[in-house]
């Protein structure tokens, strides 16, 4: 596609003005989607030169991929990218790419086991999960975290351990084991009550959380806190994040009544939203939680708000049909691409390939202008 005479004008003094790596691979970019392959291959030509840093080289090579489509180029430098690794990091992110963009499973396999060897701690729980992601291989993540749970494990890592097995690998007995050595390692009030509330929301079992929540009640010093805070703020946000606390600690009747005082002071959409949300996340009344969204809905006016909204909705009502109704109203107020890459996140989430992909074209028309 030939250039118009003012975008040529543009470009030229794009470049001109470009200082780094960042800038001269943002104007090739730019000439890319605009049509001249030729000249923006030019530009990201200099940008390779103008770098050695792994990261920058990794995406360098995604863009000679998608935008370019020239794979053997991109071959070449991801290749160069994986000599200059060092970081556990950086190997998840190439061998994804590589899995992405070249679709060369064996190789990212190959990165894969170079990132295993490097494994500290909780990156074993990354790896697997970038592993079923991308190669699907289920196995060999099983492997990691059995790996990673024969380590020292403190309390939160073992909750994490337990969470990523029921959510990769439906393992619910497994993980019940694994919440087992955590309600054992735990001494802290904080770590067992977080305990408590996962045992609760992952697991399903409240009589065990209820006797997790008795070995760590509310203490004076607490009660005397939170009291405190109550009466002295008269903020809606501070009052939920008040009512959260208190709510984390067990005590739902104390509560709920300041989650009432915050819809009292509540003002705003986003105030109404959060509330809604922790009505949710925190006493499971959904109920209450549709007369809030219902409320934050007529006050409901940027992208921001909508968006978060339908959000917050689908995460905890689950309604499909009332989130999507709120997203097309997001999308109308959409007006960079950053809204539309969200946007369309978020309904490829709902299973609407069709509009994610929509929304993803609108994202890359509006890319140069961001």
């Amino acid at each position: 596609m030939a250039l118009t005479k003012e975008q040529i004008k543009k470009f030229q003094e794009a470049e001109a003005e470009s200082e780094d790596f960042t800038d001269i691979k943002k104007v090739a970019e730019n000439i890319a989607k605009a049509g001249d392959k030729k000249w923006a291959k030019e530009l990201y030509e200099k940008a390779e030169e103008m770098t050695n840093d792994s990261y920058e080289l990794q995406y360098l090579a995604s863009d000679i991929c998608r935008k370019l489509g020239d794979k053997e180029w991109a071959i070449k430098v991801y290749g160069k990218t994986e000599g200059k690794i060092r970081e556990n990091q950086q190997f998840l992110q190439l061998a994804e790419h590589i899995c992405q963009d070249l679709d060369d499973k064996e190789w990212a396999k190959k990165i894969y086991l170079k990132a295993e060897k490097k494994l500290k701690d909780i990156g074993s729980l990354n790896l697997a999960e970038s592993i079923i992601e991308n190669l699907g291989d289920k196995e060999w993540a099983k492997k990691l975290y059995q790996k990673f749970e024969k380590k020292r494990l403190e309390s939160f890592e073992s909750r994490d351990l337990a969470k990523k097995i029921i959510e990769k690998l439906n393992d619910k007995e497994w993980a019940k084991k694994i919440y087992k050595k955590a309600e054992e390692n735990s001494n802290d009030k904080d770590d067992i009550r977080a305990l408590a509330r996962d045992v609760h929301k992952i697991l399903g079992d409240q009589k065990w959380s209820n006797n997790l929540y008795k070995k760590a009640p509310l203490t004076k010093e607490e009660i005397k806190e939170f009291k405190a805070a109550e009466k002295k703020t008269e903020d809606a946000n501070n009052l939920i994040d008040v009512a959260n606390n208190i709510a984390d600690a067990n005590d739902k009747e104390w509560a709920k009544k300041v989650y009432k005082k915050a819809e009292e002071k509540a003002e705003t959409c986003d105030d109404l939203t959060i509330l809604a949300n922790s009505l949710c996340d925190k006493l499971a009344d959904k109920e209450w939680a549709k007369k809030v969204y219902k409320k934050a809905k007529k006050k409901a006016e940027d992208f921001s708000e909508l968006y978060d909204l339908g959000f917050g909705i689908y995460e905890y009502l689950g309604d499909r049909e009332w989130t999507k109704v709120l997203y097309k109203k997001a999308e109308e107020k959409a007006d960079s691409s950053w809204d539309y890459g969200l946007l369309a996140e978020s309904c490829e989430d709902l299973g609407d390939k069709k509009w994610a992909k929509l929304l993803e074209e609108k994202a890359k028309e509006l890319e140069g202008d961001d």
